[in-house]
């Protein structure tokens, strides 16, 4: 295992070798536990945009119909209007 402090006698080297190793390891445990929240909220974006194609096409086929009513509601009041007329 190479030393990063080669000055130091044996076992100080190891141990300070040992104490850089668990501030990596702290370290890469608080970066994770920091940018959870916004890494679980980048997958639930990618998750839902995943869905939307299938949405888009229901609330498609939803407004079409909605179209279809309106129009038949437009043409029934338009001869109701010409006869109070």
């Amino acid at each position: 295992m190479p030393f990063i402090y080669t000055d130091l006698p044996g076992w100080e080297q190891w141990a300070v070798n040992i104490t850089l190793i668990c501030g990596a390891i702290a370290g890469v445990i608080l970066t994770v536990a920091k940018t959870w929240p916004l890494l679980s909220r980048s997958i639930a974006v990618v998750n839902a945009s995943a869905v939307l194609p299938g949405f888009m096409r229901d609330i498609t086929a939803a407004l079409a119909e909605v179209r279809v009513t309106l129009a038949a509601q437009d043409q029934k009041i338009a001869e109701i209007h010409h006869e109070v007329l």
